[in-house]
């Protein structure tokens, strides 16, 4: 039951990158937790859950241009939303910022080894 709601997150991801080319649209830090993120997911609350997840990967990926260290090369995308959604319910009162800084540091530490 787990895969439905990440299939859907990656899905939205997917089907939007044709509309992102038509639009600009920003997404900027918030103070949203990991509760929002699992929330979104839970119940496919499309709007929040294409907010969040477009937001969670630009994040990872501008840490990793950041950084200099590609570690989302041999990722795919459902692998990322699945480790977000785990770490999320882990520490759901944390802000999704500081999971994904976290995640970012233990991906870049795993490439590099």
């Amino acid at each position: 039951m787990m895969f439905r709601p990440v299939a859907f997150a990656v899905a939205l991801l997917t089907s939007s990158q044709a509309a992102a080319q038509s639009s600009i649209k920003i997404l900027t830090p918030n103070n949203d937790s990991c509760a929002a993120f699992t929330t979104a997911m839970d119940t496919l609350d499309q709007q929040r859950l294409l907010t969040l997840s477009g937001w969670a990967t630009g994040f990872l990926s501008g840490v990793a241009q950041g950084a200099g260290v590609d570690f989302l090369r041999n990722e795919n995308v459902e692998t990322v939303v699945l480790r977000i959604l785990a770490e999320c319910r882990r520490q759901p009162t944390k802000l999704l910022s500081l999971t994904l800084e976290e995640m970012s540091r233990s991906l870049i530490l795993n490439r590099n080894r």
